[in-house]
């Protein structure tokens, strides 16, 4: 089984080899140990011993998660977090007794989880400019092309194709104002010990609460963020926030496939600037085309022939 991308039937079939990656066994394990290697730098910036050739052992293997140790680890303590501090410690001997000083679990399963929702939302956010970007270009070069325009699925006055894909950028805009906001309120979850008290980081710097208040400063931006929560769990509120945005994507982009599919049969004279829409939005997403070897179905962007229902060899991971 592979380590490097999230799987599931939905998935595979349509997200993107990026997207895949971000929610990966691979990422969420690499970003647990890019947060104890926070941890024990910043340990050691505030004055606790630890030593440069132990952060170094933990950099050097931060990256080879060691998966079968970590899993018969698990068979015996039923933690997984423990279980990979074990395994984590196999790689570094010397640093093994400094991996996760202080930290309850949430420090890396709850912080992790925002990390990875900030670059998928992020990676959302490119795709999504990329695919205002097309449709700028084609509703200029479209915006004198007539087309009979629709109302409760009824024929009723002219528009131009441009008029329309202007109307798509407009609510593409306004998701994207939705995806910033979600972005800017996203807040890490902070390094509170095993009940949100911080006990566990007063005793280790011998009640000096200044240091630990840095200590959480100094490790959200190591990771690239700012604002924290100041709990031991993440409420959920951001990851809602973020869901609900994605929603009323998907709702403007189906509203997008739905208008296309309506009128293509009825408005012959501009099937063709349609299916140049419908490439300019799919490349943004599948910038790499494939050829039908059964029908012969040029240039498509998904993984299955939209004529003959074939599958891509290999499939495509752009798709």
């Amino acid at each position: 089984m592979s380590n490097d991308r999230y799987t599931s039937p939905l998935s595979e079939r349509y997200a993107s080899k990026e997207m895949q990656y971000i929610f990966s066994p691979d990422k969420k394990f690499r970003t647990w140990r890019k947060l104890w290697i926070a941890l024990a730098e910043t340990e050691q910036e505030l004055g606790l011993p630890i030593t440069d050739e132990q952060i170094a052992e933990l950099k050097a293997a931060a990256d080879d998660i060691n998966y079968d140790e970590a899993k018969e680890r698990e068979k015996i303590v039923r933690h997984d977090v423990m279980s990979h501090v074990y395994a984590y410690g196999l790689q570094c001997p010397k640093a093994k007794g400094i991996i996760h000083l202080g930290a309850t679990s949430c420090y890396v399963t709850d912080n992790a989880d925002i990390l990875m929702l900030r670059d998928a939302l992020t990676l959302v956010r490119e795709k999504v400019l990329e695919v205002i970007r097309r449709l700028r270009a084609f509703a200029l070069e479209y915006k004198d092309l007539p087309t009979l325009g629709y109302t409760h699925l009824q024929p009723a006055q002219l528009t131009t194709v441009g008029k329309r894909a202007t109307l798509w950028m407009q609510d593409l805009l306004m998701d994207l104002d939705e995806v910033n906001f979600a972005l800017s309120s996203l807040k890490l979850l902070g390094n509170r010990g095993a009940t949100g008290t911080q006990e566990s980081f007063m005793k280790l710097f011998d009640g000096d609460g200044e240091k630990v208040d840095e200590l959480e400063r100094r490790i959200a931006r190591k990771v690239g963020m700012e604002a924290m929560q100041h709990g031991i769990t993440g409420n959920g509120g951001g990851v809602a926030g973020g869901l609900g945005d994605l929603a009323g994507l998907g709702v403007t982009l189906g509203a997008m496939g739905s208008v296309v599919s309506m009128t293509k049969d009825a408005l012959n004279p501009v099937m063709d600037a349609a299916a140049q829409m419908g490439r300019a939005v799919g490349g943004a997403i599948a910038p790499d085309g494939w050829d039908c070897p059964d029908c012969g179905q040029k240039g498509i962007a998904s993984n299955f022939c939209p004529n003959c229902g074939a599958k891509m060899d290999g499939g495509n991971d752009n798709d």
